[in-house]
């Protein structure tokens, strides 16, 4: 089963608060910024559309904290 990667901090917040498995961070190829890292791509493409369409539902107060976790790391 293949990462799925994200460069954009609020997809990642959103994956990371409806309970995705965040394994990490990875250099992005411009040697600048970091890429997210999640387990089971498959399902977080699923989950990366439907957030982009604007029907991915997330409790507001989780994906405020998962906003603060991630960019603490």
């Amino acid at each position: 089963m293949e990462n799925y990667h994200t460069k954009d901090l609020s997809l990642a917040a959103a994956l990371f608060a409806i309970g995705r498995k965040f394994v990490g961070l990875s250099p992005n190829g411009d040697g600048r910024s970091f890429d997210f890292n999640f387990k089971n791509e498959s399902a977080c493409e699923v989950s990366a559309r439907a957030f982009w369409s604007g029907a991915l539902r997330i409790n507001a107060l989780e994906y405020s904290n998962a906003l603060r976790t991630l960019k603490d790391i």
